[in-house]
């Protein structure tokens, strides 16, 4: 397997912080013909203290609902002109270890599934390929830790957030930022009293209308 750099997000995104109740960034997208956007500004909900309404057990809040109805419509706007495209889902440990996911969708369908791990604290920032998965390849890669996340098309990732947002506030951070594109840069939940590795969710470092890059970034 080849070992490429770890960059602390790719290239592909443009970023911009705006604040709720936590620091977040903004994801933008880069277009069809390759080229890089302005910032996205984003929009997004709740950080630390699940704001955005107490949605109570079994149910969301109404502003999560509204956010993501709006991010489905925004995300159906945007896949008009956008029916190839690819992401990068990563996911990153209090010990350093991290694993990145890369998922490259065609006409609804996954293409494509690239899973690379590293560690920042032993790997001097690297990363490894670990799985290059095509047509019925996909899937059969598995890993107990660091755990790669299933080829998902962007209505799944949305409606695995929409699951996640469904826990108590009182007993779970919930954090939502989603691009205006309705790509959900951020859908995460952590226990209120857990301290390591506790974070669930959807982390998602680039998006781009377009297949994946022939390299890891």
């Amino acid at each position: 397997m080849r070992a490429a750099r770890f960059a602390a997000h790719a290239c592909r995104v443009g970023w911009s912080v705006r604040r709720t109740c936590i620091a977040v960034a903004s994801l933008a997208i880069v277009g069809c013909n390759g080229s890089l956007s302005a910032s996205d500004g984003g929009r997004g909900g709740a950080g630390g203290t699940g704001a955005g309404g107490a949605g109570g057990s079994g149910g969301q809040s109404p502003d999560f609902r509204a956010q993501l109805d709006e991010a489905a419509a925004d995300w159906a706007a945007t896949k008009r002109g956008c029916a190839t495209y690819s992401y990068d889902r990563r996911r990153t440990s209090f010990s350093g270890s991290a694993v990145s996911t890369e998922v490259e969708i065609q006409g609804d369908v996954a293409t494509r599934r690239r899973v690379s791990t590293g560690n920042s604290r032993t790997d001097a920032g690297g990363w490894t390929v670990v799985a290059d998965e095509t047509g019925s390849q996909i899937g059969q890669y598995t890993a107990s830790y660091p755990e790669p996340d299933p080829a998902s098309t962007m209505e799944q990732l949305l409606a695995d957030c929409a699951t996640l947002l469904a826990h108590d506030p009182a007993d779970y951070f919930l954090t939502l930022q989603i691009a205006t594109s309705g790509v959900p840069w951020v859908c995460t939940i952590r226990p209120r009293n857990c301290a390591d590795d506790c974070e669930s969710g959807i982390r998602i470092s680039s998006f781009a209308c377009a297949p994946l890059p022939a390299t890891h970034p």
